[in-house]
């Protein structure tokens, strides 16, 4: 797999100074060293956030970035708005579910966009709705979705907006103190250009203040005030993922040398980048709204057939469709440490492929 390019939404390709980070020795997780590090990530985090509110960093996939979202805001039993526009907002839904919420699922057609309308008459049918689950960023469609919009909703009422920005955070703005977003969560591996391993998120005042009310009661491990408690003696409250938390403090030193506007440009120019030269008559965008942060094309072959050819050809690895999409399009994506050839390359394996089974 070493002479593979990785072209997923993620996870993706990483740059040297990761890789030499994460060649380095492991330090204990209870010593100055990493007590400096620590208090580093803190406060860098705050800056990708756009937020004044902590930041909390946990060892966990996105999806227990999702769980910690929830089970510490909302109590079970009590009533929250899924919107499902894809594969991740369905799994809002069934999370919400599984953990014992009364979620009441708002659907969109996967691609399409989002009607705020339908959003604000929902809203009204259930005043007593504690939270409104969305994405920033729709993975499995690559659509992107009106947040700050949506924030408007609600800003002013009792109901909490939980935002999983797995492929948001660091692609595109999500000013989450200025908006009004009371969770916003994400993943390592997508454009803060790590490896596959931590979650990061952020409250509110008015979502941590019903943390300390709600967390210690149905939640252990996911307890973000006892984690907060630990983050301000610069600890993490249990073992700490000491390589990767290291990397994180690399890019987040790289980030705040750059600038977060700069970061968006440089996801935005990809992305224009590479739809320049995929788009053509048989290969066209799926989604209404495009994220930045990775381009979901529609193409008329099995696009899983497609996704096989590129990898064991061309050495090219994206993603395919899931679940409803599955054999329909193909998802390429903008973030990690990636070249404008890199994209060139892919678009023209992407045409060489769907000429060849077209031919044929």
């Amino acid at each position: 797999m070493n002479d593979y390019k990785l072209m997923t939404p993620g996870p993706v390709p990483l740059s040297e100074d990761v890789l030499k980070e994460l060649a380095l020795p492991v330090l204990h997780h209870r010593t100055n060293e990493f007590e400096a590090i620590l208090e580093q990530i803190l406060r860098r985090l705050k800056i990708v956030f756009m937020t004044q509110q902590p930041c909390f960093v946990l060892t966990a996939t996105g999806t227990g970035g999702m769980e910690a979202s929830l089970v510490n805001t909302v109590r079970r039993g009590e009533k929250v708005i899924s919107i499902d526009s894809g594969k991740f907002g369905a799994r809002w839904h069934e999370m919400a579910i599984a953990l014992g919420y009364n979620s009441i699922l708002l659907s969109f057609p996967w691609g399409s966009a989002i009607d705020l309308q339908k959003i604000a008459d929902t809203l009204k049918q259930h005043p007593d709705a504690k939270a409104l689950l969305c994405q920033a960023c729709e993975t499995s469609t690559g659509a992107l979705l009106p947040t700050e919009q949506i924030a408007q909703l609600t800003k002013n009422s009792s109901c909490l907006l939980i935002v999983d920005a797995v492929t948001g955070l660091g692609a595109f703005p999500l000013k989450m103190d200025e908006w009004g977003l009371d969770v916003v969560m994400s993943g390592s591996q997508k454009a803060l250009s790590l490896p596959t391993g931590l979650t990061v998120l952020s409250l509110s005042p008015r979502a941590l203040e019903e943390a300390k009310k709600i967390a210690p009661q149905q939640t252990y491990y996911w307890n973000l005030i006892e984690e907060l408690k630990a983050n301000q003696k610069t600890q993490t409250r249990f073992s700490s993922a000491v390589s990767l938390l290291r990397t994180m403090n690399v890019q987040l030193a790289a980030i705040e040398k750059m600038g977060l506007p700069q970061l968006f440009q440089l996801h935005n120019e990809r992305a224009e980048h590479f739809r320049r030269r995929v788009f053509n008559k048989q290969i066209t965008q799926f989604p209404a709204l495009p994220s930045p942060s990775l381009t979901c094309l529609a193409v008329p072959l099995d696009s899983q057939k497609v996704q096989q050819i590129l990898q064991e050809k061309h050495r090219i690895v994206v993603m395919g469709g899931q679940d409803q999409l599955k054999g329909k399009v193909l998802r390429v994506g903008h973030m990690g440490a990636m070249t404008l050839q890199d994209l060139d390359k892919t678009a023209d394996a992407i045409h060489n492929v769907v000429a060849e089974m077209t031919r044929v």
